[in-house]
């Protein structure tokens, strides 16, 4: 793993991105370094609310695609 000293790193030494990208990637040694590490609360609260939020978006999305195609459909176009 480089060191780039502009990015913040967390208790287990890896960066807030390494570990979103490890976790999706499911890699084992990550949950295990967040499973122990004590300051990762926030981080998941993060992760939560981020995707709580683009859940959100993505669902009014489709709500807006879904009435302009009725409305496409109903007026006869």
């Amino acid at each position: 793993m480089a060191e780039n000293p502009d990015v913040p790193t967390t208790s287990g030494g890896r960066s807030f991105q390494e570990r979103l990208i490890g976790a999706l990637m499911l890699d084992a040694s990550v949950y295990e370094e967040v499973e122990h590490d004590q300051d990762a609360m926030g981080q998941a609260v993060g992760v939560v609310a981020l995707g709580a939020v683009a859940g959100g978006i993505g669902a009014l999305g489709g709500a807006i695609f879904q009435t302009a195609l009725l409305a496409f459909f109903v007026s006869g176009a």
